[in-house]
């Protein structure tokens, strides 16, 4: 216990406090890391990258986490001054967001205190929290280099066999089906627009 005194909150962030009350309105991010790369959706932009040298090397638990600030960062300014929702599925980097660090990885603590001392001078709030690895499709496969996210694709009015990870609708549905316009694309009324459908090559 002699060494715990380092990895407890920081008393400047137990100092601020939190927002009494419900936040009303967060701007979600979806993020995943894997032991190539990271990937991330926000408001429908992509974004992903891969990881070089030792990072190839870190546990996913500390790339999680580094790829949570790497996607912050790159959409900062559709997040700036906003209250902030990271969506994952790994709960070790869900509660070192929302307990301000912990005690049981040293290499995690100090990757969660750069990126809340980042995050508050530059954000509302940031909150995390977990849900299943089939909600987080997109950002999952961006993570694996399954998806590029500049491929090539035509307008959605006209594109009935985009991929699903890359497929766009009128609206845009990530919770709880982020697949349902896919699902039933051939139901929807095409009397007053012109859809072609173009093979993949």
């Amino acid at each position: 216990m002699g060494m715990a005194p380092r990895y407890l909150p920081d008393p400047a962030f137990l100092r601020a406090g939190v927002p009494l009350g419900q936040v009303s309105r967060h701007v979600v991010v979806n993020t995943d890391a894997s032991t190539t790369g990271w990937g991330a959706v926000c408001n429908g932009q992509t974004a992903s990258g891969s990881w070089t040298g030792p990072r190839l090397r870190w546990h996913v638990n500390c790339l999680e986490l580094l790829a949570v600030f790497l996607v912050l960062r790159r959409f900062l300014p559709m997040l700036r001054h906003k209250h902030v929702l990271v969506r994952m599925d790994n709960t070790a980097t869900v509660a070192y967001i929302n307990h301000q660090g912990g005690l049981r990885s040293r290499r995690m603590s100090p990757l969660a205190r750069h990126l809340l001392l980042w995050s508050e001078t530059r954000l509302k709030s940031l909150r995390a929290v977990h849900i299943p690895g089939e909600l987080n499709r997109a950002a999952n496969a961006l993570s694996r280099q399954l998806i590029h996210p500049g491929e090539w694709r035509l307008p959605t009015q006209v594109d009935l066999l985009r991929k699903d990870l890359l497929s766009q609708g009128m609206g845009t549905i990530w919770h709880p089906r982020p697949d349902l316009w896919n699902l039933h694309v051939w139901l929807l009324d095409g009397t007053r627009r012109t859809s072609l459908a173009f093979p993949k090559p």
